[in-house]
């Protein structure tokens, strides 16, 4: 096995390999942490509807607290480091919301409990409901709209919802969440509010008010259970009301 060389061709000490280990290790830990900053800034400055391309690069710097160098050391565009950003939340909007599907098997507990998921995060962070919103995140193709499409077939099978296109019924969701999500962000910021979006939206698949109305309660007592335990963004209610 080759041996690593150091100066005149004198092999490193274990000292001294430990000490370029460590500092390579320091350098990707340094550079990852970079990476997030910038990431966790563009949530922040492309979450606002007034923002521009153009003026996009400096915001995200500043925010970021490093210099453009920095920003091109990881990323060749804005629309790069968005895609990326957008990558990155909706791959953890589908892990969160596998999570807490676990166990339920009613499609109107997991139609409601989605949109409650995804409302209550948008009540807590402004900036991720803005980002959502403003990159079309919910308007893609993704698991989590096939699980959404495979739900509402699961309950026009099971007799709980009265729907002739999944797609459309889809459609129905997605928007009402994204105007919902814009709501929120301009001061609507109520966990009554997003229960009775749920419950509007139980209704218009064709579940009786009343018991949409049991659904959803139950919904959001479950997801205010579990959440806490299984979601790091989650957030005390308190306030909320």
């Amino acid at each position: 096995m080759a041996k690593m060389l150091t100066g005149a061709g004198k092999a490193a000490s274990p000292k001294r390999r430990g000490e370029e280990n460590h500092r390579v290790r320091v350098g990707r830990e340094r550079s990852a942490r970079t990476r997030r900053q910038l990431l966790d800034s563009v949530l922040v400055m492309y979450s606002s509807e007034t923002s521009s391309a153009p003026t996009m690069i400096d915001d995200i710097v500043k925010h970021a607290g490093v210099s453009r160098g920095t920003f091109y050391t990881h990323f060749d565009t804005v629309e790069q480091i968005v895609a990326e950003a957008g990558s990155m939340l909706a791959d953890e909007m589908v892990g969160d919301a596998r999570l807490v599907f676990e166990g339920l098997e009613s499609a109107m507990a997991r139609t409601a409990t989605g949109i409650l998921l995804f409302l209550t995060r948008a009540l807590f962070d402004e900036h991720w409901g803005g980002f959502i919103v403003r990159a079309g995140l919910l308007r893609e193709e993704n698991p989590l709209s096939q699980d959404i499409r495979a739900d509402i077939a699961r309950g026009v099978e099971a007799g709980q919802y009265s729907v002739r296109n999944a797609l459309a019924a889809s459609d129905m969701i997605f928007g009402t969440v994204v105007e919902a999500i814009l709501r929120i962000n301009q001061g609507h910021r109520s966990t009554r509010y997003i229960r009775d979006i749920a419950e509007m939206v139980l209704h218009a698949l064709g579940v009786d008010s009343a018991e949409a109305d049991h659904v959803v309660a139950q919904s959001f007592e479950r997801l205010t259970r579990i959440a806490p335990t299984q979601l790091n963004w989650w957030k005390n209610l308190h306030g909320a009301s």
